[in-house]
Formats: C-alpha cells, structure tokens, sequence
C-alpha cells in the first residue's frame, strides 16, 4: 500500500484564512459597487426631477397669465427675498387659478401649493423637491434683456392688473434659479399671453374709445349722511380719468343756485383701469327740500359723463316740542261747611310723557312727586297748603286723571309735558270736619 503527504493543521488554517479574506474583499466590493450605483441613481434622480421642474416651469408660464413675485407668500411670510414665485390664469369659463412654488431655507426643500385667490389658504401640490440648496425668484423688465443682433427693437414694459392687488400681466420677465446639490437651474419666465420680439404686425387699427360708465348715482339722506362711492370705468379701453372736484347746486332748487351740494374726497384706482371716487356731502348745507347736482367726468380719449348726486334735507329733531295738559281736582266732600270756597292752579315742572301711565290710573293707589310737591294719594287726594299742595282734603277728578294719561300716552316718549292743575279748595275750618 502506497502511503500519499496530507495537510497539515496550520496548512488548513491559512488556506481558511486567505479564502476568508477573499471572500470579505468580494463582499465589501460588491456592497460598495451597489451603494454607489443607488447613490448615482439617486442624484441621476434628483438631477432628472431638477431638469424636469425647469421644464414644467416653461409650460406652466406658457398658460399663465401672470407671472409674478408677491411681496408675502402663501403662509404670510415676507417674501422680500424672492423665496416664492406665483402664477396666475383663469380658464375658459374665467374662474381664476393661482399656484405657486415656494422654497423652505430650514428643511432644504421646494414645495408646490394652489390657492383659490390672495389671502386664501394654500393647500400643498404634490411632493417637495428634497436637497434644495437654494432657490430666487426676481422681476425684470424687458428692456433689461438687449441682444446685439436685437439693438435695432426698442423693448418697451407693458403691465397690466388683473384684477388683483399686485397680479400684473404684460410682458414682464421673471427669473427663477434653482441650485439643488446635483444641478443648478437658471430659468427666465415669461406669461404666455404676453408679444414677444419676434410678432409680426401686419397691419393696425385703433378702435374708437367705449363710452364711459359711471355710477350708481348717489342718493344722501341728508347733508350729514356718510360719504358714499361710485366708480368710472370704458369697456375695452384704458386710460385715465378725471372728475370735476365739486357737485354745484343750479337754479330752481331748495338752496342758492351755486351751492356746493357735494364734494370728491378721494379717489382710487380700481380694478381693470377703472377708478374710485369717493363723495361726500356738504354738511352745512340747509336744504329745505331735496337737491341735485352733476359731477362732470371725462376720459383721456375724448370721452365724457355725468355722475348724478341727491342730498335729501336734513332729518327732523328727535326731540319733540314740549306740550302743555290740565288735570281738575274737586272738592272733598267731607269737608266744607261755613269755609269760603278757594280755586288754586298750579303747573308742574316738565314731567317726560313716558313717565305718566307709570303713575297708574284714579284708582291704583300710585303717586308721582312734582315740584313744587303735589302728592296724588288714595285715590289721588290732595289739599291746599301755602305754596304746595299737600293731602288730605281735594280728590283728582278720575275722568280729569284719565283724560291726561291717555293725552300723554299719544305722545312721543321723550316730550317734555307741564301739567297745569286747577283745584276747588276749602281751606280747614271750624266747621268742617
């Protein structure tokens, strides 16, 4: 039998060690090769979804309107520094639309939202754009772009509102950069609906200005009525407008031909070129009757209007005349006898109307205290003392306190009344009781 050499137990363990080592090189090279092929697909991604927002920015200002930096974005903040930049269109049915792209610096990312209009609360577009190492949105006017081969074209900034506080169309340029950390994206906007250089004129026509709208006509309760608005605007026309300053009253009326009936206290741009004239009445005015005057109003075209203004003559007082009622108090019949008859009238200081149901009626044990005193007790009993008229000793005629109530019930509230009372009195004798 032929005997053979075997390996020996150190042979075994270094031919385990270097395959081992093999094997952990492999290992470390295949995990490695995998980690940077996800990371350079992740950047590939990131650069594609870069390169694609530039793309969908183009597109989006194709159908826009507007677009524009507001000096607040969509969660209040101010946007001084251009982190957000909106856009703005309406559709066939001219509902608007508004969207915008704002850049948050602490979470690194750019975020899509949509709002219904400004100040409305925004609600978020789809995901943000991770690893946004910074992104600037800035205007330009047009005329800021000057190409050698373009020097001979005179680029001249249009802007026109839309409607909304700082949302202006026209052919204003809107930069965007974006500089995320696998791409760096430059971007320079402009609305689709906007001429550009290369539009061929072949021909011109310029309509007729529209006529001038104006009003509502404006109709005052009185000269201190509170100051009201009405607005001048043309149809399919721009331009500016003014209004002659006063509203003068002419012959014929409740004051002085020449009277300044109203004035024009402001004026406002509004929307779509039209402007706001705010109208106040002369206060001084004394009117017996209703008055009308004309604000002339004319266009930058040629064009011209009249704005009608009604001041209606001042409010009646609230306060109504003072009035004068009677009440009758007749002898007591318990007393009497061999005294002389007296008649004593007295009138009472001003008593507010309202004040005289409350004091009940000939028979409800009620009072009221004049002044000088006349006190009216159970049912109403008053007597002649020097200067006053104190009980007992003359009872109120019931159909005399009656009548004065009713009286007073028919007038206003607040009507001062004095009442004068006459009374048949028999002064306390030795014969009576």
């Amino acid at each position: 039998m032929r005997r053979t050499a075997g390996f020996t137990l150190l042979e075994v363990l270094i031919a385990a060690g270097i395959m081992a080592a093999v094997a952990a090189g492999l290992v470390l090279l295949l995990y490695h090769t995998l980690a940077a092929a996800a990371s350079f697909a992740l950047h590939r991604h990131a650069y594609a979804m870069a390169e694609d927002l530039d793309e969908r920015w183009d597109a989006e200002a194709a159908s826009a309107l507007a677009v524009f930096v507001p000096p607040s974005d969509v969660l209040g903040a101010a946007n001084g520094d251009g982190h957000e930049v909106d856009f703005f269109t309406r559709d066939g049915h001219g509902t608007p639309f508004f969207w915008t792209y704002r850049y948050d610096a602490a979470a690194h990312t750019l975020q899509r939202y949509t709002y219904a209009a400004p100040g409305a609360t925004a609600a978020r577009s789809g995901d943000p754009l991770p690893n946004v190492s910074s992104f600037t949105a800035a205007p330009m006017a047009v005329n800021a772009f000057s190409e050698p081969i373009f020097q001979a074209h005179a680029n001249v900034p249009v802007t026109e509102n839309l409607g909304y506080p700082g949302v202006d169309g026209g052919n204003r340029v809107t930069e965007l950069h974006l500089v995320t950390g696998d791409d760096d994206v430059t971007s320079d906007l402009l609305p689709g609906v906007s001429p550009s250089g290369f539009t061929v004129v072949v021909g011109t026509f310029t309509p007729p200005p529209s006529p001038l709208i104006a009003g509502p006509p404006l109709t005052f309760a009185s000269p201190t009525a509170p100051a009201q608005t009405f607005t001048i605007s043309q149809q399919w026309y721009r331009g500016s407008f003014t209004v002659s300053p006063q509203c003068i009253v002419g012959t014929g009326q409740g004051v002085a031909a020449g009277t300044v009936a109203a004035t024009v206290t402001a004026t406002t741009p509004g929307p779509n070129g039209s402007l706001i004239v705010t109208v106040t009445p002369n206060a001084s005015m004394k009117n017996t009757s209703a008055v009308t005057c004309s604000f002339a109003i004319k266009g930058d075209g040629g064009q011209a209007g009249t704005e009608w203004v009604k001041v209606d003559p001042p409010l009646p007082s609230t306060t109504p005349s003072p009035a004068n009622l009677s009440l009758t108090a007749v002898a007591n019949t318990n007393t009497g006898g061999s005294c002389v008859t007296m008649i004593a009238t007295h009138q009472t200081r001003p008593i507010l109307a309202s004040q005289i149901p409350s004091e009940g009626s000939a028979s409800s044990d009620a009072g009221f205290s004049f002044s000088p005193i006349i006190v009216l007790g159970p049912p109403f009993q008053s007597a002649f003392s020097p200067g006053n008229l104190t009980p007992p000793g003359v009872v109120t005629d019931t159909n005399s306190w009656n009548t004065l109530v009713d009286q007073a019930r028919s007038l206003p509230g607040s009507t001062q009344v004095y009442i004068t009372v006459t009374a048949t009195l028999y002064p306390a004798c030795g014969g009576g009781a």
